[in-house]
């Protein structure tokens, strides 16, 4: 969803640094429960 959003704002030329920063974020959140829930397994 970010990632669609991100191409779509750079095609009309807008700046995607927030947006960009926020799939960062996402990115590593996403690792973090993924490890976590491997370390449970």
């Amino acid at each position: 969803m970010l990632r669609e959003k991100i191409k779509a704002e750079k095609r009309k030329g807008r700046d995607t640094s927030l947006l960009e920063a926020e799939l960062e974020y996402v990115d590593v959140k996403e690792a973090a429960i993924k490890a976590q829930f491997e370390s449970k397994r």
